[in-house]
């Protein structure tokens, strides 16, 4: 049973084969199926497109952060709260996370819209729990 809180602002009749879990710490997940192919770490939206904040259509669709690869037409994890650890990443504590075009990144677009989609708690970890999107 997931708690009251709040979950990311994404219309979940809208993801196919919706299925939500909770695991320890308060992470939230769900299994979404994909229309692109998308690598591991990168934001994808409710209807399994990689996002991109140069897309505005993308906007207030963002689901989270998928865990694994996952290639179009199949389904897999998308973590949408919570603890991320990717050991590739090089963060520094504290800092802000924004979709910039399809990448994670410290910088906000200038462009499109702008989320950010998390703080890290660590070099190797980030603390996902997406903010409202603002149209550039």
């Amino acid at each position: 049973m997931i708690p009251n809180r709040f979950i990311p602002p994404i219309n979940l009749d809208l993801i196919s084969s919706t299925v939500i879990t909770e695991t320890v710490g308060g992470v939230v997940d769900i299994t979404i199926t994909m229309i692109d192919s998308i690598t591991a770490f990168n934001a994808v939206t409710s209807d399994g497109l990689q996002a991109n904040s140069n897309t505005v259509s993308h906007r207030d669709k963002i689901a989270g952060i998928v865990l694994t690869n996952i290639a179009a037409g199949f389904s897999g994890s998308c973590r949408i709260e919570g603890e991320v650890f990717n050991p590739a990443w090089t963060w520094t504590a504290g800092d802000k996370i924004y979709l910039n075009g399809t990448s994670l990144s410290t910088t906000s677009p200038s462009t499109g819209f702008t989320q950010r989609l998390a703080i890290a708690k660590d070099t190797f970890t980030i603390i996902l729990k997406p903010n409202p999107s603002i149209r550039i």
